[in-house]
């Protein structure tokens, strides 16, 4: 892209990007979940990716997260208008994936014993980390960029614009209802009308 400087990114934007990249790149690797056989010698490990099961889904969410923060920091597209800031909704974007990969490699099982163990592996605590990594820097930059939550009391405290009520005008030849009358009330037990 012509005129585009790597320097002109903030280490925020770096973060969120370098993050998401190595994410993506742990989760190929077959050691996010896995086990290994130690016996007489003999030596056999086996694992997964981190693209399996719904950490699948997680994953998805860290690479959409990456693409828009790429897509807003090089300016190559116009991304829509959000009702939050688009630093949080890649906050919250990355946070639900991360939390999705976290999930299934806890719920996946884990355990060992003489000569074997399985469980999660190196990099599912790679990716984990690296999704986390990615959530703190996209907050941050929400924070550097002033963006406020929709909960936040400074945002909450500001009055909504509200458009001007406009007078009902009938139409012409259109009958006019009488003018209300004022009601009457009795007078109470001191003679006086309320």
């Amino acid at each position: 892209m012509a005129g585009f400087d790597m320097k002109q990114i903030s280490r925020n934007d770096k973060g969120v990007l370098g993050a998401g990249i190595v994410a993506l790149i742990f989760s190929f690797i077959p050691h996010y979940y896995g086990g290994s056989v130690n016996v007489g010698g003999f030596h056999y490990s086996a694992g997964v990716s981190a693209w399996h099961s719904y950490a699948f889904i997680g994953m998805l969410l860290i690479l959409i997260a990456t693409v828009i923060a790429a897509i807003a920091v090089s300016g190559a597209a116009q991304l829509p208008k959000l009702p939050l800031g688009l630093n949080l909704a890649i906050a919250a974007v990355a946070g639900l994936g991360t939390l999705l990969v976290l999930i299934r490699g806890l719920t996946a099982g884990s355990g060992g014993g003489p000569g074997y163990s399985y469980g999660l592996q190196w990099s599912g605590y790679i990716v984990i980390l690296a999704g986390v990594v990615e959530v703190v820097f996209a907050v941050l930059n929400a924070r550097a960029a002033g963006e406020k939550l929709a909960w936040d009391a400074s945002a909450m405290s500001r009055p909504a614009a509200q458009p001007a009520p406009t007078p009902y005008a009938p139409q012409a030849g259109a009958p006019v209802p009488p003018a209300a009358e004022a009601p009457s009330y009795p007078p109470n037990d001191a003679g006086t009308t309320v």
